[in-house]
């Protein structure tokens, strides 16, 4: 056990000729110090583990058993049924106790009952931890539904010709639109606001664009505001 730092002042004075031992005595010392001094990272690293974005690897992984669990539960359907969202997730609460493992969320949204749909998973594990329906969620839009979206926008007799020749730089802007009142046409539909622009300049301001992916057709309506085009 090292000595107090009183007793190694009070053995420099008695001990003068001793002068290599007391060296010795203050490297040990300097040393434990140091020792208990130096940082512990290990926790640090565990955190920025789990919470890297998913690998492709790990995409597919998560992928197979969601689609699993969603077969098992009797909520997967081979038509209009979308993964909108992978993302990673945490357990503070095992994380506490010093337990860091990789877990994933995956976001589907299913068009028969308007239905999202989340699947937690364990990565590292390869087990499914909870399936939970959220019927009134609003789910991301997926690749495969935007690129549907503005597909039938360019085709659309009303927007082609307007569109068509800024295609390759126009950017599309989609905003989810839902509708709470029962009495709406849309009402449990799913439908896409888009906005269109080149640079920071917005083409047909005067039109309000919905695109109705459940039944696959383009809304077209005048702005407030606005007159028709």
């Amino acid at each position: 056990m090292p000595y107090p730092a009183l007793q190694i002042i009070n053995l420099f004075t008695r001990t003068a000729h001793s002068q290599p031992y007391i060296l010795g005595l203050l490297l040990l010392f300097s040393g434990d110090v140091t020792a208990q001094r130096k940082p512990d990272f290990t926790d640090a690293l565990n955190v920025a583990k789990v919470s890297a974005p998913l690998t492709s690897d790990e995409r597919a992984l998560a992928g197979r058993l969601a689609e699993q669990a969603l077969k098992a539960n009797k909520l997967f359907t081979a038509r209009k049924m979308y993964l909108t969202e992978a993302r990673f997730s945490r357990d503070t609460a095992s994380e506490m106790k010093g337990l860091f493992e990789r877990l994933a969320v995956l976001t589907y949204y299913r068009y028969d009952g308007d239905l999202t749909i989340e699947v937690f998973i364990n990565l590292t594990r390869q087990k499914v931890l909870a399936v939970k329906q959220l019927p009134k969620a609003n789910a991301p839009f997926s690749v495969e539904e935007f690129t549907l979206a503005k597909e039938l926008v360019f085709k659309d007799p009303k927007l082609k010709d307007v569109l068509g020749p800024s295609r390759d730089r126009l950017i599309v802007e989609p905003i989810i639109s839902r509708s709470e009142s029962p009495k709406d046409p849309l009402f449990r539909h799913r439908v896409i606001y888009m906005l269109f622009r080149t640079g920071s300049t917005y083409l047909i301001p005067e039109l309000t664009v919905f695109v109705d992916l459940t039944t696959e057709k383009v809304i077209i309506e005048p702005s407030p505001g606005r007159k028709p085009m």
